[in-house]
């Protein structure tokens, strides 16, 4: 808007260089947890090739912790809850192609979040390993090292006991 003198709007430019200011905000805040990321993935790599020991509650292969009956993603610097112990479920999903988003929609709608993982594995992608929980929610973490793989195979199996022994402890309270 012009202004009487023939300049924009003060207000108005006040606001255009906001919002500028808060995208690029938002820009640097997502190329942070990307780089994140990458380090946090990294590093599992490395402790996984170097076979250091870690505690028996984190799950490198899948990229999470178990702990007081939740699960948390597995990181350097931040903490974030996925969802709840009981009633989780591990997996690995291989690189398969499909039709497109109706076939995904489909699936998803006939066999619930097995679908939705399904649906995921079918887009072409690397391979993949991932938690599904109760709700629905859904973690995956590719899994482009063999050595990482290897690895999430057999934390897939260790997470989807300590799950069903904590989903068994759950119906007993």
């Amino acid at each position: 808007m012009i202004g009487p003198i023939g300049h924009p709007d003060r207000a108005q430019l006040a606001a255009q260089i906001a919002a500028a200011a808060a995208r690029r905000q938002q820009e640097a805040a997502r190329k942070k947890e990307e780089q994140r990321e990458k380090y946090d993935l990294a590093l599992r790599v490395n402790h996984i090739r170097q076979g250091i020991e870690r505690p028996a509650d984190e799950f490198l292969g899948l990229g999470v912790i178990a702990r007081d009956g939740k699960v948390r993603l597995w990181s350097t610097t931040v903490v974030r809850k996925l969802g709840p112990l009981a009633g989780a479920q591990a997996g690995i999903a291989g690189p398969l192609k499909t039709s497109g988003a109706v076939s995904a929609a489909a699936l998803t709608v006939t066999f619930g979040a097995t679908g939705a993982v399904a649906a995921l594995a079918r887009r072409g992608t690397k391979p993949f390993a991932y938690v599904v929980f109760p709700d629905g929610t859904l973690y995956q973490t590719p899994l482009g090292d063999k050595k990482l793989a290897a690895r999430a195979q057999a934390d897939v199996l260790r997470f989807n006991a300590l799950a069903e022994t904590a989903r068994k402890g759950g119906e007993h309270i």
